[in-house]
């Protein structure tokens, strides 16, 4: 659900959509078990912003739905700070952050059970099977996204900010997620070059999509 993806060095993916030279990992959430979960919104952007910010070399900030907030407001926060920008900011099915939380965007909710937590990450496919099987690391999977909830509830949109970074929006067919204007509410957001792009499917597109997604990354390809 949180997702802020960053590319140093090759600008270029290979055939198969795959970056040619990922992050550390445990630069990010996934690798950082041991450190304690960020209280809210602030605080997870503020780390967010010292992992940016220590990269070396030219990057692409990426973020998939509340990612994509949390990717603006990172974009942002280096602009404001005279900090070295991406090469391009990719905000993939999200809703302009200027609107702040709506109902629409609370899902899963603070209050579902685990049950329905589990169920609601099976059906977008956000589980593997080895973590299906292993009981701890389910509940490992749970306890993450129960954070994500969490700093996600506490969101506030920052008055004035936006961003002069390239800015591409992706967005789904079939995701009733998203405001049929979502676009031109992004636009206002952005004093850069601008591009929307619709895939097919829901809030992660289809598989194939889903899995080759970086090529869809226009900064991604370009010289």
């Amino acid at each position: 659900m949180l997702g802020l993806l960053l590319r140093p060095g090759p600008r270029r993916v290979d055939g198969q959509g795959r970056f040619g030279r990922p992050c550390p990992a445990d630069r990010f959430r996934e690798g950082r078990f041991v450190d304690d979960f960020a209280a809210d919104w602030d605080a997870l952007a503020e780390d967010a912003l010292a992992v940016v910010t220590a990269v070396e070399g030219p990057y692409v900030l990426f973020g998939h739905s509340m990612g994509g907030w949390m990717a603006f407001d990172v974009a942002s926060r280096i602009e404001e700070r005279g900090g070295r920008a991406p090469e391009a900011l990719v905000v993939s099915a999200a809703n302009a952050p200027s609107f702040g939380l709506t109902v629409r965007d609370m899902f899963p909710a603070q209050q579902e059970t685990d049950e329905q937590l589990m169920h609601w990450m099976r059906a977008f496919g956000l589980l593997p099977e080895h973590v299906l099987g292993d009981p701890d690391l389910a509940d490992m999977a749970l306890e993450l996204m129960r954070a994500d909830i969490r700093v996600r509830d506490t969101f506030y949109h920052r008055e004035g900010a936006k961003v002069s970074t390239p800015l591409q929006i992706l967005s789904g067919a079939d995701d009733d997620i998203i405001d049929p204007h979502v676009a031109d509410h992004w636009r206002k957001l952005s004093t850069g070059d601008f591009r929307h792009d619709v895939l097919p499917g829901g809030h992660f597109y289809t598989p194939d999509i889903w899995s080759g997604l970086p090529s869809r990354i226009t900064a991604l390809h370009q010289d």
